[in-house]
């Protein structure tokens, strides 16, 4: 059963792109985000974990929502497209305007987890590309590399900020500038791309074998416009 599901693409794509969502919220919302915006707004540390928490209140409500929007519309490939392409582009706009106003820093955040929180789509998508008796396997597999990607872009995170330390030590603990935050967490939007990649891949895979083209992504590229159907 596991190996049936380990060589099956969708579960790979369905996979990374889950991954590279949930890695980001897990990396900036559950260790970086906190230090950065209290360096890059000069805020206290209840403060900044007081913005933090707004991107896990919309993770919270979005992800029912994007289950719900799914079962709807019936396009899961398109909705989780257009959820990492919109966590990409918060997250970004998190590191390049953290002095942004607090209303619109609290909207962005929010918007962040709503939108990171279309990774849910990737255990349907998984599920539903596997046989129903291989389920459990399909959704273990998924479940423990998207936890995984929080495991790795945490520490690589931190390992990036201690190459730019400048060996300031205030009361035993190393101070990093701004810039050493902005540059160490644009590994997080790159995560997105992945994201974005593997849920795009995962629709032209799908469109391919729906075309009967083999799995042709030549011939699938004329199939571009049914994707956005399934």
């Amino acid at each position: 059963g596991l190996k049936t599901v380990a060589v099956n693409r969708q579960t790979w794509l369905a996979t990374i792109s889950a991954g590279g969502l949930t890695g980001t919220l897990l990396a900036f919302g559950g260790l970086w985000g906190v230090p950065y915006l209290m360096v890059a707004k000069g805020i206290s540390k209840p403060e900044s974990a007081g913005f933090v928490s707004m991107a896990f209140i919309g993770w919270a409500i979005g992800a029912p929502l994007m289950g719900w929007l799914s079962d709807f519309l019936g396009k899961r490939r398109l909705i989780l497209i257009i959820g990492s392409a919109g966590a990409c582009l918060t997250t970004i706009t998190l590191l390049m305007f953290p002095n942004m106003p607090n209303i619109l820093l609290v909207s962005v955040l929010g918007i962040q987890g709503a939108l990171s929180s279309s990774m849910i789509l990737g255990f349907a998508l998984a599920r539903e590309s596997n046989p129903p008796e291989m389920s459990g396997a399909a959704l273990g597999l998924l479940n423990t590399f998207a936890v995984g990607s929080g495991a790795i872009l945490q520490p690589l995170a931190g390992y990036i900020l201690d190459l730019q330390w400048d060996s300031t030590i205030i009361d035993g603990v190393r101070i990093y500038d701004v810039v050493h935050y902005q540059y160490a967490l644009s590994i997080l939007p790159i995560a997105c791309v992945f994201s974005l990649s593997a849920a795009i891949f995962a629709c032209l895979w799908q469109c391919a074998a729906l075309s009967g083209a083999g799995g042709s992504l030549r011939r699938c590229a004329l199939y571009q416009w049914y994707c956005s159907t399934i």
